[in-house]
């Protein structure tokens, strides 16, 4: 009888183990991410999910459909949701560096070192018509560019001039 008791009191004790353990395990609920950036981005994501179709029956369809009814543009070879999420990064950047570089006075080191370096590409971009009007110069000088010298490219064809 006592082996028996023991056996009991021993299978008693595993099972309200395992009851607690199970209890305990699904009472902690994951954390879930309420912040106003994790809400955009899910929301973000969402948008792309085609929910008319049933993802059990046609899971790929579901989260790239919508994807397929936009296609890329030519001159991009390949989009993902992060070159896109850098892309929105990189204007805000840049609208932030160049209010910035028209201010006189800066706080911080590293925000007068980016907007001097803000301020000479600037520069430079500013001379290109110069230089591109040099070139022009120069070409003409020597016959010009045989390609755009009458501007009308509709006659024109690559092995016209390629042999010349």
């Amino acid at each position: 009888q006592t082996l028996v008791g023991k056996m009991t009191l021993t299978i008693f004790g595993v099972f309200l183990y395992i009851q607690w353990f199970i209890s305990g395990y699904f009472a902690n609920e994951p954390d879930v991410c309420t912040s106003r950036d994790c809400l955009s981005l899910s929301g973000y994501l969402h948008t792309g999910f085609d929910e008319t179709i049933n993802p059990c029956d046609n899971f790929y369809k579901f989260t790239c459909n919508r994807l397929i009814s936009n296609p890329l543009a030519p001159n991009v070879p390949l989009w993902n949701e992060f070159m896109d999420i850098g892309r929105q990064l990189n204007d805000k950047l840049a609208t932030i560096v160049h209010e910035n570089s028209n201010q006189k006075e800066h706080c911080a080191t590293s925000s007068k070192f980016v907007a001097h370096l803000y301020q000479g590409c600037m520069r430079n971009f500013a001379n290109t018509s110069l230089v591109f009007d040099r070139i022009n110069q120069l070409l003409g000088d020597y016959g010009g560019w045989i390609v755009v010298r009458n501007g009308d490219f509709s006659k024109f064809h690559w092995t016209e001039i390629s042999y010349r």
